[in-house]
């Protein structure tokens, strides 16, 4: 038996790590025989009905036992499928229509979805799931709501502040961080004195200055904190000033109302603008997180691609822009090149996109004839339907003609530099999907191979692959 396995933990859930659940499952699978399958995870993603982030690796399996491939689909604990009670109901129906057993390690016991005890034991449990995330965002709710009307902070700190703990580790109380609030004073001055953001940013990081998300100072960063109730020790809670805070002043109260107004000014620019400069800002996708799209951060001298999500992963832009440069270039200079990303009308993306579209409008036209209760019917709709208009948002994605149907009779090669950066982009997203790894300790900080996850559109072997397989 073929055990493929599913791993998932939320920043707010009590359960293991990702790799703990894997270790346990790799032991589970030599215990019990079965033979390791593939590996799919969403570690620090919400699986309930407040979760904001899609989880890819879910997806992937979703598509996995949807093709009739998966044999048996492993879980630590069911919770680790899905805390939404809808969701957790699709995943069953689905297993039950797929033969798909499901095998829960820390019951020690394997389900058979076709037997009805068995699906009664998984639904209840998804019961049990969904009601403890309704709880827990409960507690949350309250929680904040709570400190909210006592002026207590909550969340992360507030840039320009500290907080101190008494020896149990509680929260005593908020103080003011003598060397940020010199920051943020400065900060407000300029903006009172319409002063240049832009020059203050490169200020701060010629001194030293570190923002606060880590890293270099920009532009960005003003304005936020130029108009934040905080630093007035103002009290916001759901975007709305509620009151007085805990805290200290940074600033006067009637200062933070001047410096807003004085950002609110017709015609007052914050930033150098919104042209787009670097092709592939918002392009590669990060190999750590896999969900972050790097993004310009422009410092000093260097400018580099950063994750704003996981903030781990940064490569140097100019290098980053001439490798991917080349690489494209040489790509598109071979004489088959625009024909081999056009999409054809046999296009195999195109093709499995319009079957997945189909099997799902299926697969709700058979709960629609299945005679379902109102309650259930609404539940598979509330899986369902987004996920039809997805496929469907997808097929005509598929069947649009590539961006390099505006390059067909043009030199390529020699006038590249001169088209427009948006052009340029498009391009680069049509013939691959590019995807940088974090830098590896000890080797340099620009290495091809962290673009190994790269794929040209297409292709079924990644850039690392394919230099594997010439030798390189």
């Amino acid at each position: 038996m073929i055990s493929d396995f599913y791993g998932r933990k939320s920043t707010e859930d009590g359960g293991r790590s990702v790799t703990s659940q894997e270790d346990v499952w790799r032991a589970d699978c030599a215990t019990n025989g079965f033979t390791e399958g593939r590996l799919f995870a969403d570690p620090g993603l919400s699986a309930s009905r407040f979760a904001t982030k899609a989880r890819a690796d879910y997806d992937a399996l979703v598509l996995h036992i949807q093709s009739g491939q998966c044999q048996m689909l492993t879980l630590w604990a069911t919770a680790r499928g899905s805390r939404n009670l809808a969701g957790w109901a699709g995943l069953l129906d689905l297993c039950r229509s797929k033969g798909t057993l499901i095998r829960v390690i820390s019951h020690d016991r394997t389900y058979d979805i076709s037997n009805r005890r068995d699906w009664r034991t998984l639904a209840d449990e998804g019961v049990d799931a969904a009601d403890e995330s309704e709880r827990i965002s409960e507690n949350i709710t309250r929680g904040k709501r709570t400190a909210a009307t006592r002026g207590r902070p909550a969340g992360r700190l507030t840039y320009g502040y500290a907080r101190e703990y008494d020896k149990t580790g509680q929260y005593e109380r908020q103080v003011i961080d003598p060397a940020q609030a010199a920051v943020v004073r400065e900060i407000v001055q300029t903006v009172r004195d319409r002063g240049s953001l832009y020059g203050l940013a490169r200020s701060l990081n010629d001194r030293g200055f570190t923002a606060p998300e880590g890293g270099l100072w920009q532009s960005a960063h003003m304005g936020r904190i130029a108009s934040n109730p905080a630093y007035a020790a103002l009290r916001v809670h759901c975007g709305e000033v509620i009151g007085k805070a805990e805290w200290p002043p940074i600033i006067d109260e009637s200062e933070h109302y001047a410096v807003v107004a004085t950002l609110r000014e017709p015609g007052r620019r914050i930033s150098r603008g919104t042209a787009l400069r670097w092709p592939l800002s918002a392009v590669a996708l990060c190999g750590k997180c896999k969900s972050g799209k790097l993004r310009v951060h422009r410092g000093g001298p260097t400018r580099t691609y950063n994750c704003p999500e996981c903030q781990r992963t940064s490569i140097n832009g100019d290098a980053l822009d001439r490798f991917v440069r080349g690489r494209v270039l040489e790509r598109l200079s071979k004489p088959d090149a625009l024909e081999a990303f056009l999409p054809a009308g046999d296009d195999a993306q195109l093709v499995a996109a319009q079957k997945e579209k189909k099997a799902l409008e299926d697969q709700m036209e058979g709960y629609y004839d299945a005679g379902l209760s109102p309650a259930g019917l609404v539940a598979m709709e509330a899986r369902l339907l987004p996920a039809i208009e997805e496929a469907k948002a997808k097929v005509r994605r598929l069947s649009m003609p590539a961006p390099l149907r505006e390059l067909e009779g043009v030199d390529v090669v020699g006038t590249w530099d001169d088209l427009d950066v948006a052009l340029r982009r498009r391009v680069i997203e049509a013939v691959c999907s590019l995807r940088v790894d974090a830098a590896v300790p000890g080797r340099p900080r620009f290495d091809m191979w962290r673009l190994a996850g790269t794929r040209w559109t297409g292709d079924t072997m990644t850039w690392g692959e394919r230099w594997t397989e010439e030798g390189l």
